[in-house]
This record gives structure tokens, sequence and C-alpha cells, in this order.
């Protein structure tokens, strides 16, 4: 009995652009104020970190909240990569490039907000001390980013040439 294998059209270079572009900008317009927080260093130095992570915001358990949020993101971005990564042709060097720029960008967005989670860890930590729970959030958010630069390694390896038919010896 032969295998049955399933071969999908493969799309283009624009097609990958315009399929992942809006996810990106979708992610970027919903998480604007962290992004902004993190990327110009506020988070690091500012009260509205400080307030956030011991309580005082309006989520009861913000760490506990912000890993979950920052797992949802992720788990939405690493399905959606890998699906656009199965119906795209890496073929070409600007379809490859194409993807992989946006791919990356993607990426950030789930590291940048898990940034802000773990930092409020390491601080809770420090100012606290260790607890077997602050434990579990410190290798929890340290798996996270291990997973997610796994699974960007992954999506941007280049594809391996199909094998070709071997020529006869003459």
């Amino acid at each position: 009995m032969k295998n049955i294998v399933i071969r999908t059209p493969k799309l283009g270079t624009i097609a990958t652009a315009v399929l992942m572009a809006p996810a990106l900008l979708l992610m970027v317009w919903i998480l604007r104020e962290q992004l902004f927080y993190v990327l110009s260093g506020k988070l690091f130095g500012s009260e509205w970190c400080r307030y956030n992570y011991i309580g005082l915001s309006r989520v009861p358990q913000p760490i506990r909240y912000w890993y979950f949020v920052a797992t949802i993101f992720t788990v939405v971005v690493i399905c959606y990569i890998a699906a656009v990564r199965w119906l795209t042709a890496r073929n070409s060097k600007l379809s490859y490039w194409v993807f992989a720029a946006i791919t990356s960008f993607l990426c950030i967005v789930p590291i940048i907000i898990h940034t802000t989670p773990f930092y409020w860890m390491l601080l809770y930590i420090y100012n606290m001390g260790f607890t077997q729970m602050r434990i579990y959030g410190l290798l929890y958010g340290l798996g996270v980013y291990i997973i997610i630069l796994g699974f960007l390694y992954w999506a941007l390896r280049v594809p391996k040439e199909k094998d070709k038919p071997e020529e006869p010896a003459e």
C-alpha cells in the first residue's frame, strides 16, 4: 500500500506578506502601551512597574495575570506562524526573507510581552525573597523564552531541497 501524501499549493511572496502583516499590526496595536514601556526602558524604572507588580493595580495578582496573557499571545503567535510556514513557498530568497523578517518581528512581540511579568518576578524575588512558587514563576519565564527562541530557530530554518531523482550513472 502506498503512502498518501497531500500536497497543498504554496503561497508566493506577496501572499505571504499579505497574510502575515495584519497579524503583526494587530498585535502591536493591541499591546502598544506595554511595548512602549518595554522598548523605551520606562518599565525598568517607572512607577507604573512598581505599582503593578505589588498588586496595587486593578488586577489582584498581576504577575500571574500577565504570565497568562503573555502565554495566550505566545500560543496564538506560534500556531499562526506554523500555519503560515506550512502554507508558504520559501524556495526563493525574496520569499524566505519576507517570511523571516515578519516571523522575527512576530516572535519579538511575545518576548517583549513576557519581559514585563518576568521582570516583575525578579523584583518580587529581590524584595521578598525566594519561595517555591516564585522559583516556579522564574523557571516558567525562562522556559517560555527558550521555547520562543527555539520555535524561531525552527521557523527560520532554510528549507531543504526536495529529493531530486538521481541521474543514472553512465
